[in-house]
């Protein structure tokens, strides 16, 4: 199983519209708590990236506060890409945008649909 994405600048975009597409009824600015309730990481993970400065925050104690635009451009930087232990959650999300991003096979049918079959006709 692949455990990361390319990265290309396609994968790139994919990986921010899907972070936006669940981020969007989520607070302008998150908690660390938040954070990792949304990237499936602990708040002790998400802290760590904080004091590191791998994730930019506004403010550094007691409380660290995410804003949604820096959290966007992180999960499309390549620390987070390359993190050697994901978390369920993150090895999910990375398989379904690989699917999502992979291209129709060259039989001609679409995903979900069934093929046409020729049937047996008996005389």
């Amino acid at each position: 199983m692949d455990r990361q994405l390319n990265y290309e600048i396609v994968d790139r975009l994919l990986v921010r519209q899907w972070y936006e597409k669940l981020l969007d009824r989520s607070p302008d600015v998150l908690t660390a708590e938040q954070v990792g309730e949304v990237l499936g990481y602990s708040r002790h993970t998400i802290s760590k990236w904080c004091y590191e400065g791998r994730l930019k925050t506004i403010m550094q104690t007691p409380k660290y506060m995410i804003p949604k635009a820096w959290l966007l451009d992180f999960v499309t930087t390549d620390f987070f890409n390359e993190i050697g232990q994901k978390c369920g959650k993150h090895y999910g999300i990375v398989r379904a945008i690989k699917q999502a991003s992979t291209p129709l096979k060259k039989s001609g049918t679409k995903p979900g649909t069934k093929k046409n079959k020729k049937r047996k006709t008996t005389k």
